[in-house]
């Protein structure tokens, strides 16, 4: 303990203490707030009218809306950042081809993804790309996929670029899926885009929501589809 630390422990009394560390707290909060806010006025605030949402189911969780998507389909997987949903999702929609694009993250490594899905790499049903999420769009051809699922990148601006690079990807009775159709995350301080990104991005190029999840964390899984086609 520095000298000036005894000090201020021995003299300043109990009273003086207590307003100082209030008044530091105020100001933690205070500038806090004041980030959250600033990030917020960032995100453009984009609502749906009932036209978008008239077809729109609510089902329980993640592994709900994966039971509810095509199945023996061809899906893209966009972003590395949870090996388990990527085996619930080869285990309950059996896909018949799989891309999983993106750079390594978190717990997904190479040696883990073969693994895990050894059998699924080696006759080609499961094929990895490491490269940038938005970039890797461009190697396949217009209406290729039947779903393709967004898991990176949950900023406005980001999410947003990943709709439109994807969106001609998925054939016209195709969805586009996705994660963190949410506000933000208390626990990590975060403001998520996601929802305005969606909601933006429907009303620009009129698709609609198709599925909802309900999860308590209220971050939510997301699946849209153009209007008009049903599941």
């Amino acid at each position: 303990m520095s000298l000036k630390h005894a000090l201020y422990q021995v003299l300043v009394p109990r009273f003086v203490k207590d307003r100082l560390f209030r008044m530091h707290l105020r100001e933690i909060r205070d500038g806090d707030l004041r980030r959250r806010t600033a990030l917020d006025v960032h995100v453009p605030k984009v609502s749906l009218s009932p036209s978008y949402v008239r077809n729109l189911r609510i089902v329980i969780d993640r592994i709900a809306l994966l039971a509810e998507m095509p199945r023996e389909a061809v899906v893209a997987i966009v972003g590395m950042k949870d090996a388990e949903m990527i085996r619930r999702l080869m285990h309950i929609s059996r896909p018949r081809e799989v891309r999983l694009v993106g750079l390594w993250s978190g717990d997904i490594t190479r040696d883990a993804l073969s693994h895990m899905f050894g059998d699924e790499i080696e006759n080609g049903s499961l094929v990895i790309h490491e490269e940038d999420t938005r970039g890797a769009a461009v190697r396949f051809p217009d209406g290729y996929f039947d779903w393709v699922y967004l898991n990176e990148r949950f900023s406005y601006g980001e999410t947003s670029a990943l709709l439109e690079m994807w969106r001609t990807k998925v054939n016209n009775k195709g969805f586009i899926a996705g994660s963190h159709y949410g506000t933000g995350s208390w626990v990590t301080n975060e403001r998520y885009g996601v929802v305005e990104a969606v909601n933006h991005f429907c009303k620009a190029h009129q698709w609609e929501m198709a599925l909802l999840t309900h999860e308590q964390d209220r971050l939510l899984d997301y699946a849209i589809r153009g209007m008009n086609h049903s599941l």
